[in-house]
């Protein structure tokens, strides 16, 4: 877990870098700590022998609002996919907690990886992660205090 202090309008707010959690193939991409939380997660899984997390793309909230619904905590399965054209391991599930409720996505095979529980005086202000042409290969989460 990395840690570093960022100066946001007068106020010093500690980012912790959670993860990745995945494989080493595909291509990096990172979304940066500038954000003030999530509002939507878009993702597609598969199902079955060749079951994981296809694509994974989020809408940020810029702005301080208040939200109803928050992230606290994001866990899943890691693992390789027989039958894949990435031959490394890749995120093969993601469980994604609210404050409201649990959506489930995905395969429960592998090794189970989870983030802490973002505290509610936090929130997410990025991802980071690997992706290949068919899977999410790593994801992780920057947690802003």
């Amino acid at each position: 877990m990395a840690e570093a202090g960022q100066l946001y309008g007068g106020v010093v707010h500690q980012t912790k870098l959670h993860g990745p959690h995945g494989g080493n193939g595909g291509t990096s991409w990172n979304d940066g700590t500038a954000h003030n939380g999530v509002q939507k997660i878009i993702l597609s899984h598969k199902e079955g022998e060749c079951g994981g997390i296809g694509t994974f793309s989020v809408t940020y909230s810029d702005d301080e609002l208040d939200s109803d619904e928050v992230i606290e905590k994001l866990s899943g399965y890691t693992g390789a996919v027989s039958g894949a054209l990435t031959t490394t391991e890749v995120v093969r599930s993601l469980t994604i907690k609210t404050n409201k409720d649990t959506y489930e996505y995905g395969v429960r095979e592998g090794k189970t990886f989870s983030t802490p529980t973002i505290p509610h005086n936090s929130k997410i202000a990025g991802f980071v992660g690997k992706t290949s042409n068919d899977y999410l290969n790593a994801i992780g989460l920057y947690e802003k205090s």
